[in-house]
């Protein structure tokens, strides 16, 4: 099938979700106008350098790889050929395995920063 006679985009089917994207932003900075200047708060922090910056990219990253690859085993049971009821016992150590694993960088990259901003503080 050629990309001319394939079967075209749905586009209205997306007008629901730009209307709803459009509404609420258009509400918040109506309700809220100040929030992009105000000051942050609890665990969302800016980094205060470029090493810390680069550090907590590399984490996100890490974690978003361990993720994708997390949702492999879920797929492979959701998406199996054969017709049974029974799910192996192995597709949630795995998940939980790859989540843990993917969230240790990210701790590691925070407690890195806190420790670092501490030092620099004193």
């Amino acid at each position: 099938m050629s990309p001319e006679t394939g079967p075209r985009f749905p586009w209205p089917w997306l007008v629901p979700s730009l209307v709803l994207l459009v509404g609420t932003s258009a509400w918040g900075t109506t309700v809220c106008p100040e929030l992009p200047s105000a000051t942050r708060t609890g665990a969302v922090k800016r980094p205060t350098t470029r090493a810390s910056a680069a550090r907590q990219a590399k984490a996100v990253l890490v974690l978003n790889a361990a993720l994708g690859m997390a949702l492999l085993p879920l797929c492979a049971v959701q998406w199996r050929t054969t017709r049974t009821a029974e799910v192996g016992w192995w597709p949630l150590p795995v998940f939980l395995v790859l989540f843990v694993a993917g969230l240790v960088p990210l701790l590691v990259a925070a407690r890195r920063d806190r420790v670092a901003k501490r030092r620099t503080t004193r």
